[in-house]
């Protein structure tokens, strides 16, 4: 307990956003009400996708004095998902494939989802959580290779082993698929938008999204390349950046 309070105190008075990823062989051993604490703080305060994701699990499985709460543990995967978090992804797409089962866990799950406002994706410019994504999207973004996802806020981007069954066994029609397809191309749009706000200058940015994604839908491949290879390169200092700020911190 003494060790959680000190903890909570550190990360209050102390919001690095980077010391909650390294600080998680502490959080990890805290099983009690000091481990919601830190992990809210973190997975909430500081969007830490690690401490939403280690949140989730604690209300998945519940323990001798956290009970089992799906809606918050549906909640926090989400969270967690909408980062980038292959784990969580996985585990979100697979929950709710195993609700949709019967009737039970069908009502279940729309009691969940009764709970959540829905968030409009009409204004481009707009960061924000808790969107709703089909289970067959989160796979599909789940499996997709590492290589692919160095813009994501995640580190954990490799999907569990059970995912890559999951996705391949899916039941889905053409149609439908060609559908989600969109979407998963909107969400990785959208979290390329959220890293380039971080990174690049306003006037960076505009030149960014204008070459990405321009209002003709012709963008110039060769100038969208070399400005993806810039923009990595950015993207990767700043983590690095972050990274041993918080190793330092910690």
């Amino acid at each position: 307990m003494r060790l959680g309070v000190i903890l909570i105190a550190l990360i209050v008075s102390f919001p690095v956003y980077g010391f909650c990823p390294f600080s998680q062989a502490l959080l990890g051993s805290l099983r009690d009400e000091s481990a919601i604490t830190l992990y809210k703080n973190c997975a909430e305060g500081m969007n830490d996708d690690v401490s939403q994701a280690r949140l989730a699990k604690l209300y998945d499985q519940g323990t001798t004095v956290i009970p089992r709460d799906l809606k918050k543990a549906l909640y926090y995967y989400q969270l967690s998902a909408d980062n980038g978090n292959a784990e969580s992804q996985a585990r979100l797409a697979q929950l709710y494939m195993e609700l949709d089962k019967d009737r039970n866990g069908r009502a279940e799950l729309h009691s969940y989802l009764n709970t959540i406002v829905p968030v409009s994706s009409g204004n481009e410019t707009d960061d924000f959580k808790g969107e709703l994504v089909h289970p067959y999207v989160l796979l599909m973004l789940a499996n997709d290779n590492v290589a692919n996802k160095w813009y994501y806020p995640t580190t954990v981007k490799k999907a569990p082993t059970y995912a890559a069954n999951l996705y391949r066994n899916y039941k889905i029609d053409k149609e439908k698929k060609q559908q989600l397809l969109g979407q998963a191309r909107a969400w990785k749009k959208r979290k390329i938008l959220e890293m380039a706000r971080q990174v690049l200058s306003k006037e960076e940015y505009q030149e960014f999204s204008n070459t990405l994604y321009p209002a003709n839908g012709q963008a110039d491949s060769f100038k969208r390349s070399q400005l993806l290879k810039d923009f990595q390169k950015k993207v990767e200092m700043k983590q690095q950046q972050d990274q041993e700020s918080a190793k330092a911190f910690y």
